[in-house]
């Protein structure tokens, strides 16, 4: 098996054949199963809802067992907020209502690199553990009453990492 690979999959809003390669390439994420770490989708651009293929994309990123990273350019429709929204954590350059931090682009671009190398040499086991963390850390920020309850996980993993 080859080296485990970050992808990406980037979707313009405005572009009419968008969803269309956003859509293959999920379905190549998914047939790499484990040979892919982490992955990574970009939304940009302005376009209109096309719900029926948001939600065929949204359903297949929930599926991942992977840590998926969104980031948000600009302005959202309903259905790409909907979309980021199955997303583990979200990096966004404007106040969005599915947004973990709000960042400049090229805050952004750095601290995707930070992510990719930290990911780098993990296994298959540490990157589902940081994908479940990710998923905590978002329901606790949902829902802070839960947070009271609910003990930290992955306590070593979380002090040697910054992003993740």
């Amino acid at each position: 098996m080859d080296a485990p690979q970050v992808r990406s999959i980037i979707i313009d809003q405005g572009a009419d054949d968008s969803l269309h390669r956003a859509e293959r390439a999920l379905q190549w994420i998914l047939s790499e199963g484990q040979g892919v770490l982490l992955v990574f989708v970009v939304v940009y651009g302005d376009g209109s809802d096309a719900d029926g293929e948001w939600l065929k994309l949204t359903r297949g990123l929930l599926s991942l067992e992977q840590p998926v990273y969104g980031i948000a350019i600009g302005a959202m429709s309903d259905a790409s907020l909907a979309l980021l929204e199955a997303c583990d954590c979200v990096f966004s350059s404007l106040p969005q209502p599915t947004a973990c931090r709000l960042l400049h682009p090229v805050e952004i671009a750095t601290v995707c690199e930070i992510i990719g190398t930290e990911t780098s040499g993990m296994g298959f086991q540490e990157i589902k553990v940081v994908k479940e963390r990710l998923r905590l850390r978002k329901l606790r920020t949902r829902f802070p009453a839960l947070a009271k309850d609910e003990p930290a996980r992955a306590e070593g993993l979380e002090r040697r990492l910054i992003f993740l």
